[in-house]
């Protein structure tokens, strides 16, 4: 039974399957000493069993409907280590709820938010240890890339640069409330780099080299030549006629490939040779 009405424009579609919901759980590996962020909570179908677990949940709802809900499913005076917010998660600070500490992350993302929400657990990855994530299969598939396909984008360095993204499962439709048009998976994202190359490195200079990662992709079917000439201009102040000789007396071929080609670290190093000019 659907407790309230899905809302199209927020993009909910429920989960219904308590058997999915287990195994989503599951992922995570909680214990009573974690602290776990829920992105949209919905009707609870996840909350119950982090409960569970014993850990401290915090429950960020955009919906005061769903808040409502929750409210009276799981009563403060009961689950005294739950922590319902109304609040967009968009606007909401990870860091500052982490306190030092690394949270986990779970929920099932709406379609329209799914870039977005990414992309925000992506910079503050250094207060993330992992999330489980449900996600449009599409989307899925850009997160776990291969090089040199056509999936291999913007959302497949991002995720690489401070870790890793495994495709789990996937989910029909029929597993939801209302069913979505697409097949949904479920997406386990890792942020643990220690003893990687350049962690530091990339730790402190995530954002900058998002840009340079971006600015490559918009032109993906040229060479970096001329996909990045805009940016080398705005970052570095030179022109690409310099940086190109630079780079042949540096042995740096980077700039005669496509954006697919090169790997995250490659990235790295070609933001490295940038910014040094």
């Amino acid at each position: 039974m659907i407790e309230i009405t899905p809302k199209k424009s927020l993009g909910q579609n429920f989960l219904t399957d308590q058997n999915i919901a287990k195994k989503i759980v599951g992922l995570l590996e909680l214990t009573a000493n974690d602290f776990v962020i829920e992105i949209g909570p919905g009707t609870g179908a996840l909350t119950g069993l982090l409960l569970e677990t014993g850990a401290n949940l915090t429950c960020i709802e955009i919906d005061k409907r769903a808040v409502d809900l929750l409210n009276s499913k799981f009563p403060a005076d009961e689950f005294d280590n739950l922590t319902i917010c109304h609040d967009d998660f968009m606007k909401f600070g990870i860091k500052e709820l982490a306190g030092g500490k690394k949270v986990k992350i779970i929920g099932n993302l709406p379609y329209y938010l799914t870039s977005g929400i990414l992309f925000k657990i992506f910079e503050s990855h250094r207060c993330v240890d992992r999330a489980i994530l449900t996600m449009q299969r599409e989307v899925a598939r850009r997160l776990t890339a291969k090089l040199r396909t056509k999936d291999y984008g913007i959302l497949t360095v991002a995720v690489n640069l401070p870790g890793n993204a495994k495709m789990e499962f996937n989910i029909p439709p029929s597993c939801f409330y209302p069913k979505p048009k697409v097949m949904s998976s479920v997406i386990s994202l890792r942020f643990d780099r220690a003893g990687r190359p350049d962690s530091e490195y990339i730790n402190s200079e995530y954002i900058n080299i998002m840009k340079l990662v971006r600015a490559s992709f918009n032109y993906r079917r040229k060479t970096l030549t001329n996909s990045l000439k805009g940016f080398v201009k705005s970052f570095a102040g030179t022109e690409m006629d310099a940086l190109l000789s630079k780079a042949e007396q540096n042995d740096i071929d980077f700039f005669s490939k496509r954006a697919e080609e090169l790997n995250p670290e490659d990235y790295v190093e070609l933001y490295k040779f940038i910014k040094d000019i």
